[in-house]
């Protein structure tokens, strides 16, 4: 029977390692490519140990390529739309777990059937939405619908973790004087700060992401993100990929940086309650 568990447990081992392998040897790969010569590239020899290592592409396209301002715009459009997401999603979700009303678990699931559909079928109406508000080509389009497109997922994840808080905490504070938006801050988000810290980040990697509305609404070079810039580099003739492979791994460097420094407030978080106030 041990040497049972022994095997299932070797087996599941590596499976795991397998599959790890195969998730990042192709990351490896790119990035060992980044690090050759474009004529290397180009030849499509490059080694998995290379004997020489090349940082001028990385040199070159942060010198000579705009991916500095690019950087810029995509972290405008990210930190916009989390700090968006997050004030409105958590008013929902208080409104959900909070107020038994008619309707209340319908209009759940129309929230979640509104992610069924794709952003491809709202871009006409959209787009002549932005140019009569006079946003399209501007900050504001893509904030505005990254938001809406986000905002759904935002309000299920704080819905599920205000659910797991006692309502009677929520009594107590009425009692004390306490406002709706003050039990919100000063209750009801010190003990969800792990489940808030969650959903900032996953807000934030997806619009650091995001592709599809910045390049439909965006044509202007100076308000356009990493992600369509460095599309911009591949041509139906010629790839650039002394430009594409370093441009997308210094584009990964700020959300490993913001996903280390959410982890610190999302152990912190789990701490903290209510109590304290």
């Amino acid at each position: 029977m041990k040497t049972k568990h022994v095997f299932k447990y070797a087996l599941l081992y590596v499976l795991s390692l397998v599959y790890l392998i195969f998730i990042f040897l192709p990351i490896y790969d790119g990035f060992i490519s980044s690090l050759q010569p474009y004529s290397k590239m180009l030849s499509f020899r490059t080694s998995l140990f290379p004997d020489t290592i090349y940082f001028g592409n990385y040199i070159s396209v942060w010198n000579h390529f705009p991916l500095s301002k690019q950087l810029m715009n995509t972290a405008i459009y990210a930190i916009s739309v989390s700090i968006i997401c997050i004030s409105f999603a958590s008013l929902s979700a208080y409104s959900l777990s909070r107020f038994n009303f008619k309707g209340r678990v319908q209009f759940l699931f129309v929230l979640l059937a509104t992610q069924m559909i794709s952003i491809l079928l709202l871009v006409v109406p959209l787009k002549i939405m932005m140019i009569k508000l006079g946003l399209d080509n501007t900050y504001f389009a893509v904030i505005l619908v990254d938001s809406a497109g986000q905002l759904t997922f935002s309000t299920w994840m704080l819905w599920a973790y205000f659910d797991t808080i006692p309502r009677d905490l929520d009594e107590a504070a009425l009692v004390d004087g306490c406002t709706r938006l003050q039990i919100i801050r000063k209750i009801l988000l010190p003990p969800a700060l792990p489940g808030v810290m969650v959903t900032f980040l996953m807000v934030f990697v997806a619009e650091w992401q995001s592709f599809t509305v910045p390049i439909l609404f965006i044509s202007n070079r100076e308000f356009m993100p990493a992600t369509v810039g460095i599309y911009e580099q591949l041509g139906e003739l010629l790839i650039r990929w002394d430009i594409v492979l370093p441009a997308s791994f210094i584009t990964i460097i700020p959300e490993l940086a913001v996903g280390y420094a959410i982890q610190k407030y999302i152990v912190g978080g789990l701490t903290a309650g209510a109590v304290k106030y």
